[in-house]
């Protein structure tokens, strides 16, 4: 039988793996994954690579297989001896390019694409032949046409193709995977919140359908709470299967509709890959087109203090400090943040989404974009322009008690709550009393909050033309 390469890009898991199956079924296998094409990820996400290319290679061990890492170049090798390569296709514009590359070089005959990562295979259109760009509308018709696909199982085993495997087998696997953590050690307190690979990915799954699922609605806007699946980067890099994930969800009895929270959530990625199919420049240009011309400012001060959770803004400074230290930060957080950045700071949407994509462990090329720019008000289905976060009332509704500001600035954990949150107002005499110096244990608001909302709204009105 021939043997069948098997290429891993952003799916690295053995369940529910369409390209895997299929390979198996065909001949022997040579699991490979290509370690120098890694241009859509951010330095964050090395870390996280790492250990889930490890936890992959035991997996795949289990099943008397062997994971091999090789260059792009070697790859290309292998194919111009004619053999197949098996692959589920890429979402990213990295890994697009590289089946692009891969089809006119060798013909489109020598790659078998399979489609696993999403549940929508291709953009959904309305019945005037438009796509939708509003995520309710959109989430209602995939309700509606989608069928839940059944996941696959994995093989039990998967013979090795050694002739093949010979030619790399004295490659010092755990060398590249060294090479890939970052050389400052800033990650040493991702694993506090993850644990990368399939099994990870599994009990993380587990321990929410049991335990959080049911809550979700209420404990999803508390940032002090673990009130969400906190499964967004297995996902981001194939761990679980999102067909595997409905099956789950389903099997517990929840339905199939609109009205299950947590499934909309899910629904919100694939309107972001549906926008991402069509779009191809989300991640840089605005989808409405008027924002081309908004008055942005350019303060590189600001940006730098934003970045490092010095804005003064205790809530925002709590939220970048989270995505620096454990590369995450809670999803109503990173809307106070992104809405304090882009509209009272009033700096560009593209250089938060470029600073979320480096950070965050979770950063997917699609969702993160979609996101922000919904944050920005200028996307598809995006936030008015006029919604803006009011990062004292958000920490005051979502962090009563100051419980996520005193943890992740603890500068200001001995004031009451109330100043916390807005420790410019402090009395001068508690300050006294309370030995805390404005500008020095903490410092200034790089803006004033209402002032800077009028100015937002004042350059809103300017790019459309109002009063």
């Amino acid at each position: 039988m021939t043997a069948q390469i098997l290429c891993f890009w952003r799916d690295l898991r053995l369940d529910d793996n369409p390209a895997l199956v299929a390979a198996a079924a065909q001949g022997p296998v040579l699991p490979v994954f290509i370690i120098d094409q890694l241009q859509d990820l951010g330095s964050a996400q090395y870390w996280w690579l790492a250990h889930s290319l490890s936890a992959l290679r035991q997996d795949l061990r289990l099943l008397g297989s062997e994971l091999l890492l090789l260059s792009w170049a070697e790859l290309q090798a292998l194919l111009a001896q004619g053999l197949p390569l098996h692959l589920n296709s890429p979402l990213d514009r990295v890994g697009q390019g590289l089946v692009t590359e891969l089809q006119t070089q060798f013909g489109e005959q020598c790659l078998q694409l399979y489609a696993g990562n999403t549940l929508l295979a291709q953009p959904l259109f309305n019945q005037q032949g438009k796509a939708y760009q509003v995520f309710t509308p959109f989430w209602k018709r995939c309700l509606q046409v989608l069928q839940p696909e059944a996941p696959l199982d994995m093989p039990s085993q998967l013979p090795m193709a050694q002739s093949l495997a010979s030619q790399f087998n004295k490659r010092d696997f755990e060398a590249h995977i060294q090479a890939l953590l970052p050389k400052i050690p800033w990650h040493q307190e991702f694993s506090h919140y993850f644990n990368p690979g399939e099994r990870g990915a599994q009990q993380q799954l587990s321990q929410f359908l049991e335990q959080g699922v049911e809550r979700y609605p209420d404990s999803r806007n508390l940032p002090a709470q673990i009130g969400t699946a906190r499964i967004s980067p297995h996902l981001r890099f194939g761990e679980l299967s999102i067909r595997r994930i409905v099956q789950r969800l389903l099997a517990l009895g929840y339905g199939w509709d609109f009205e299950l929270v947590w499934l909309r959530e899910l629904g919100w990625r694939e309107f972001a890959y549906h926008c991402y199919r069509l779009f191809p420049e989300v991640s840089e240009q605005p989808l409405q087109s008027k924002f081309a011309h908004f008055p942005w400012q350019q303060q590189p001060d600001w940006l730098k203090a934003w970045q490092q959770g010095q804005t003064g803004v205790p809530i925002v400074d709590a939220g970048m400090r989270e995505l620096w230290r454990f590369g995450w930060m809670h999803n109503r957080v990173r809307m106070v943040v992104g809405s304090y950045l882009v509209k009272n700071l009033r700096l560009p949407w593209q250089q938060g989404r470029a600073w979320f994509d480096d950070c965050l462990l979770d950063a997917d090329p699609a969702v993160n974009a979609l996101s922000w720019q919904w944050v920005a008000g200028c996307g598809a289905d995006a936030a008015p322009y006029f919604r803006i976060f009011n990062p004292v009332s958000q920490a005051e509704k979502f962090d009563p008690d100051g419980q996520y500001i005193g943890q992740m600035v603890p500068e200001l954990h001995g004031l009451p709550s109330k100043w916390q949150r807005q420790p410019w107002l402090l009395p001068s005499l508690s300050a006294q009393q309370l030995n805390f110096r404005l500008g020095k244990q903490y410092p200034m608001p790089l803006v004033d909050l209402k002032e800077s909302r009028e100015q937002a709204l004042a350059a809103f009105k300017t790019l459309t033309g109002q009063g």
